[in-house]
């Protein structure tokens, strides 16, 4: 943990990348469950187990592609319909990034699965946890008195902005058992918030994304984005960023 007079010292856009009053390790993937089984605790959504991911894989695919159809039909009625796949696909997009970065490095066997893991793990911690909860000390450090939605809205700003993996992070924000559950209240409002935003943009950007469908709705294509055009959109939208460069993502 940085010591209060650096933090003094630093811009606060940049300063929800230094994990400030946190911490915790990114845990080893020796500490991880890596034989068959469920996914556990949120570590689980973004990565699986890696010989379950790579079992399933197929299956994924499989039932990303047959209820595509129905979210297509619900983001017709409603262009801000609740996500039936689009956060399936976006995870899927995510783990193929890093298992094609592990395999380009010519690993196999038992290292390819500890180095999947290890970096699912790494792009989750810097996001979820430096990101995220960073921003809620940022925010409680500038004396910002914010209800929740406020509150997760702003650090959910910054766990996309400063991610690792982009399309890991944004996944879970964007999944339904969140954002129809109204016990997550606070959270489901600010999901709500993002997922507006995210179309808003693809509508007003059309001929910036590659390959967009003008005959399918733009939900269930926030899968042709770029990274970096998903932070240029969340950082568009912080109002702690404005007059700051463009952050980089957290190593």
């Amino acid at each position: 943990m940085l010591p209060r007079s650096s933090l003094r010292a630093r811009p606060i856009w940049s300063a929800a990348s230094t994990g400030i009053l946190i911490k915790r390790r990114i845990p080893s993937a020796a500490a991880l469950q890596i034989s068959p089984g469920p996914p556990r605790g949120r570590f689980g959504q973004h990565a699986l187990q890696f010989s379950v991911f790579v079992l399933v894989r197929n299956k994924e695919i499989e039932e990303i592609e047959r209820y595509s159809s129905e979210e297509d039909a619900e983001c017709r009625k409603n262009a801000y319909a609740v996500p039936l796949v689009s956060h399936r696909r976006l995870r899927l997009k995510g783990l193929d990034a890093v298992l094609a970065e592990i395999r380009g490095k010519g690993l196999s066997g038992p290292a390819l699965r500890m180095a999947f893991l290890e970096e699912c793990a790494r792009a989750w911690h810097r996001s979820g946890i430096l990101a995220h909860k960073g921003r809620h000390s940022i925010d409680r450090k500038l004396g910002l008195r914010l209800d929740l939605s406020e509150s997760e809205f702003r650090a959910k700003l910054s766990e996309i902005v400063f991610a690792r993996r982009v399309f890991l992070a944004l996944s879970p924000i964007l999944n339904p058992s969140v954002t129809q559950n109204q016990s997550y209240d606070g959270h489901r409002k600010a999901n709500e918030r993002l997922l507006r935003a995210i179309i808003d943009w693809m509508g007003q950007h059309r001929a910036e994304i590659q390959d967009l469908d003008p005959a399918r709705p733009l939900l269930p294509q926030m899968y042709r984005l770029t990274e970096d055009q998903l932070r240029r959109i969340f950082k568009d939208l912080d109002p702690l960023a404005a007059g700051h460069p463009f952050p980089q993502p957290l190593g």
